[in-house]
């Protein structure tokens, strides 16, 4: 009877413990990308619970948003506006 409590306590305890998945990390988010169709990855950084990737394609910058729980995409990729360039 001891032993079926005890693994109770135990079960109750690891459970209480999990508060859910882990973060995912910019590695994952690299993959994540390539799998997506982008190669040239400028950046990946951390913003709030959100990883921003800055990439190219088809000659355009974007910015890709993932939640930093889960991985899945927060939104569609937001273009960067293209710099100006004065006639010298």
């Amino acid at each position: 009877m001891h032993i079926a409590a005890a693994a109770i306590l135990a079960a109750t305890v690891s459970a209480e413990a999990v508060e859910g998945p882990a973060p995912v990390s910019a590695d994952v988010i690299r993959v994540r990308l390539a799998k997506l169709g982008y190669t040239n990855v400028a950046s990946i950084k951390l913003v709030g619970n959100a990883w921003e990737a800055t990439v190219s394609k088809n000659g355009g910058a974007l910015v890709i948003r993932f939640d930093a729980s889960s991985g899945g995409r927060l939104d569609v990729p937001a273009a960067l506006p293209s710099p100006v360039v004065k006639p010298a």
